[in-house]
């Protein structure tokens, strides 16, 4: 979420340097000790250009996490009319690493104590995703209609258990646990 100001538009690839610097440095600092001046520093540009394009640091970070997480087969092919659930739960499990398991950690907890980061994780990451897999699975046969009810619970089972998974280190996160939340999802929605 970028401000909207006047000036010299963006350089294309001096923002993707700035986000995947931000990247970089949220994976070995985390998000508390990520600062605007280090990431300026790193990514060879001036504090000023930083806060040019975003309002603060949160909202730098959260599109840098967002960026990465969607080359990251977090959003399958959006293209396709055919949308696999369990391959869905596959890909996103597959992206979900020991770094990005640490970050999503770090990332959580700070929006448990700062309520304006919480805010723009929500609506930059989460609401998203979300909102993508609700769509597909309006589209899925298995239920009723686009109006189905049962969607929204459906969608917070299955990033409820993703959550809840990372969050602990509880029990993996691999094919044969996509597969049984498929099979459990789309039998419930029968």
């Amino acid at each position: 979420m970028s401000n909207k100001k006047t000036g010299r538009p963006r350089d294309e690839s001096i923002r993707k340097r700035i986000l995947e610097t931000a990247i970089n440095i949220l994976m070995i600092k985390g998000y508390r000790e990520t600062t605007m001046k280090d990431i300026a520093r790193e990514a060879q540009v001036s504090k000023q250009t930083l806060y040019r394009w975003w309002k603060n640091r949160a909202e730098l970070l959260m599109e840098a996490f967002a960026e990465n997480a969607e080359k990251t087969v977090l959003f399958p092919d959006t293209e396709s009319n055919i949308f696999n659930l369990e391959e869905f739960l596959k890909n996103t499990f597959r992206t979900s690493d020991n770094q990005t398991r640490i970050l999503l950690k770090t990332l959580l907890a700070e929006s448990i104590s700062d309520r304006n980061f919480s805010e723009v994780f929500f609506k930059s990451f989460i609401k998203k995703r979300q909102a993508f897999l609700s769509e597909k699975l309006k589209n899925l046969n298995e239920f009723e209609s686009e109006k189905d009810k049962r969607i929204d619970s459906i969608v917070d089972i299955i990033f409820g258990t993703l959550w809840y998974r990372i969050l602990f280190d509880y029990r993996p996160l691999d094919n044969e646990f996509a597969r049984e939340l498929k099979e459990i999802i789309l039998k419930k929605s029968q």
